[in-house]
C-alpha cells in the first residue's frame, strides 16, 4: 500500500475516529509501515537484478568451461603417441574439474 492509499483511507475515516486519541499510534505505524513496504521493494527488486546478472554470468562461466573441456578432448584424440606428457597434463585438467563440479 502506498502513502498516497494510506493518506486516503485515513481521510475517509470519521473525525471522531482520528482525533479519538486511539487512531494516532496507529496511523503512525501505517504510515512507518508503508514507508517499509516501499523499501523493501526497492530491495527485492534490487536483489531480482542481481540475482539475474549472477545467472548470466554462471551460464557463461559453464559455456566457457564446456568449450575448454571439448578443445582439450580434441587436443588428446590429436595427440601423436609420442606426446605422452603432453596427454597426461590434458587429463589432469580435465579430471582436475570434474572433481570440482
Amino acid at each position: 500500500m502506498t502513502k498516497e492509499r494510506l493518506a486516503e483511507i485515513i481521510d475517509d475515516l470519521p473525525y471522531s475516529v482520528i482525533k479519538s486519541g486511539e487512531m494516532e499510534e496507529l496511523i503512525v505505524f501505517a504510515i512507518e509501515q508503508a514507508d517499509r513496504v516501499q523499501e523493501l521493494d526497492k530491495k527485492n527488486s534490487d536483489y531480482w537484478l542481481e540475482n539475474d546478472t549472477l545467472h548470466k554470468s554462471v551460464r557463461y562461466l559453464q559455456q566457457q568451461n564446456k568449450r575448454y573441456r571439448e578443445a582439450i578432448e580434441k587436443a588428446i584424440n590429436k595427440l601423436t603417441w609420442n606426446s605422452i606428457e603432453s596427454e597426461q597434463i590434458l587429463l589432469e585438467a580435465l579430471e582436475s574439474e570434474s572433481n570440482e563440479n
